[in-house]
């Protein structure tokens, strides 16, 4: 009788005789090696990408400074009458 390849540490795959090991046993040998050399390996680095700021009048949004330049009322337009609904 056909004996196969020797036994893995962790035993016979699980659900299989000594009978399909001994005609099947080197195929899936094969295949976990094969599986093991094709598996992709992961990686735990985060790359990370530069922030370019290419316009910055948010900040001057959010900046308690006061310009130099004047900034105009938007209702200075409007006569106190033309508010009037």
């Amino acid at each position: 009788m056909n004996m196969g390849p020797p036994i893995p540490s962790s035993g016979l795959p699980e659900g299989w005789t000594m009978e399909q090991w001994s005609y099947y046993g080197s195929a899936w040998l094969s295949q976990q090696e094969e599986n093991l050399n094709n598996t992709p390996q992961i990686s735990n680095v985060v790359q990370q990408e530069p922030v370019n700021v290419q316009d910055e009048s948010v900040f001057d949004l959010l900046s308690n400074e006061s310009d130099n330049q004047q900034k105009s009322d938007p209702l200075s337009a409007f006569e106190d009458d033309d508010l009037d609904f």
